[in-house]
């Protein structure tokens, strides 16, 4: 137990508390600024502002290239190549933004959606260039910079918003908001990378002597953009059904609450964050310290994921028509409904370490394919047959088979691994 707790074991967890301060900031924050926008623009407003989001969302997770964490890992066991290695992941991420861009905008095009509003939250895409430097951080387990940087961003996009709302804007001008916050994140993180390690960008397009790197990277995220985009699919095919089905109103009623659920999932994400760089470092260096910490990891996700469904959930299914009103009733049980898939999607996110450090992302991709296929299924049925809160059940339903039923059958050594950290060892 005391080998654990060495400095790199604390000062990850420190780095989990900026974190954790940048995301309840971000949530309570959020939490004010949407339910002013709900009260004041009602039902249909807030599902048509939901829909551009969650449209470009998809295509986000192609931008992405499937690239953080397998930088992240590299990082930490590089000493002397960091510099090239976040000029090659720049440098495919300009293009993979250009590319994004083009795709989503045509999409809408041709389904007849809002082009300008669609348009507008595309653009985030290759503003958001600057969040490589946030790899960087991560892998030196500096969060603390990032964190700095999101809340700077997220104070003044928020206050973008009430003005917009205050003065009965637009769709696309209270949409400018998200440009306009992960601009104002890419310049700070630039500016801190250079500032604290003197480091600084340069695009890099393919060239022969570092084509190599080019090619092996791909190679391994393609598997996990791939993933990621499935992940995208059955978590927000919920919006995209219900919007087909049943229009715009409905979808603010599901968002507002799958939106507050979805309000706690960054917790994974955080803890994911903070420990892989050590958790990479052992697996080559300690795999026996490695398993330990790992186990112990996933206990914490167990029940720790149990433990906030209860406290969170019970707190926010009372409050929710209070909030938001009458008109907003129907969202408290999409959003109890929606908020028992933080269990599997917490373990999930931690089984995602094992399958980065065995590089075996094969099992991220049959994983997220399954759950994306059956989500949309699911969605199609529920949605059709019992209405809105058909959406949070499909996802339920298919999370719980992704993060567990097909382990079973395609990888039981994680399967095993997994329910075994039910206790502490």
């Amino acid at each position: 137990m005391t080998d654990l707790n060495n400095k790199n074991v604390i000062h990850s967890i420190f780095n989990s508390g900026w974190l954790i301060f940048d995301k309840v900031t971000r949530l309570i924050l959020g939490i004010l600024v949407n339910i002013y926008l709900a009260r004041k623009m009602g039902a249909e407003y807030y599902g048509e502002i939901s829909y551009a989001i969650a449209f470009v969302a998809f295509f986000d997770a192609i931008n992405l290239l499937g690239l953080n964490q397998i930088v992240v890992r590299d990082l930490s066991q590089s000493k002397n190549n960091k510099k090239f290695i976040l000029d090659v992941t720049i440098s495919l991420r300009l293009i993979s933004a250009i590319l994004s861009i083009l795709l989503s905008v045509t999409f809408a095009f041709v389904l007849g959606k809002n082009i300008t509003a669609i348009a507008i939250v595309s653009c985030g895409l290759i503003l958001s260039l600057g969040n490589v430097c946030d790899l960087f951080f991560q892998s030196e387990i500096k969060s603390k910079y990032t964190v700095i940087a999101k809340i700077i961003a997220y104070v003044f996009s928020s206050l973008f918003k009430v003005v917009v709302i205050w003065y009965g804007g637009e769709i696309s001008l209270y949409l400018f908001a998200i440009p306009l916050e992960v601009t104002v994140i890419s310049f700070i993180l630039i500016y801190l990378l250079y500032s604290k390690y003197k480091l600084k960008f340069t695009i890099q397009l393919p060239r022969f002597q570092c084509d190599g790197y080019y090619i092996s990277i791909l190679k391994e995220s393609l598997p996990l953009m791939i993933s990621n985009l499935a992940v995208i699919t059955f978590m927000r095919s919920g919006i995209m059904t219900v919007e087909y089905f049943l229009g715009s109103r409905s979808v603010g009623l599901y968002s507002v609450g799958a939106n507050l659920a979805e309000m706690i999932f960054f917790i994974p994400g955080i803890i994911i964050t903070s420990f892989s760089p050590i958790l990479a470092s052992l697996s080559k260096n300690n795999k026996e310290r490695y398993f330990l910490l790992y186990q112990r990891l996933m206990f914490v996700f167990w029940w720790g994921s149990l433990a906030s469904i209860l406290i969170y959930g019970s707190l926010l299914y009372y409050l929710i028509p209070i909030l938001y009103g009458d008109d907003f009733i129907l969202s408290k049980d999409v959003f109890i409904l929606h908020l028992l898939s933080f269990l599997p999607v917490c373990m999930g996110c931690c089984q995602t370490i094992w399958v980065i450090n065995e590089r075996k992302p094969q099992i991220i991709l049959i994983q997220t394919i399954v759950g994306a296929l059956l989500s949309l299924i699911l969605n199609v049925y529920f949605v059709q047959s019992i209405g809105v809160i058909g959406a949070p059940i499909a996802i339920l339903i298919a999370q719980v088979v992704q993060s567990f039923i097909v382990n079973y059958f395609f990888c039981k050594d994680l399967f095993l691994f997994t329910f075994r950290s039910l206790l502490w060892r």
